[in-house]
């Protein structure tokens, strides 16, 4: 999983450098989760102009996951 989070946030890190260069004005939105998103990725997403981001976060209680069915269990993290 390491692996793929530190490919994930390299290729966004260039992709953001790229829409920053292009010098493109656009208010930009994404969805994303939580753990996916470093402070180096955040700011390079306000400098590439994203107005909005909408992050999923999971809840830690059990009962929770249960009622929303997300079919996931806290033991297998």
């Amino acid at each position: 999983m390491a692996f793929a989070v530190e490919f994930i946030e390299r290729r966004a890190g260039e992709i953001l450098d790229r829409i920053v260069a292009s010098d493109i004005r656009l208010g930009l939105h994404c969805f994303t989760r939580a753990d996916t998103v470093s402070a180096d990725i955040a700011a390079g997403m306000r400098r590439a102009g994203f107005v909005k981001v909408t992050m999923g976060v999971e809840s830690g209680h059990q009962e929770v996951l249960d009622r929303i069915r997300k079919g996931s269990r806290l033991q297998d993290y």
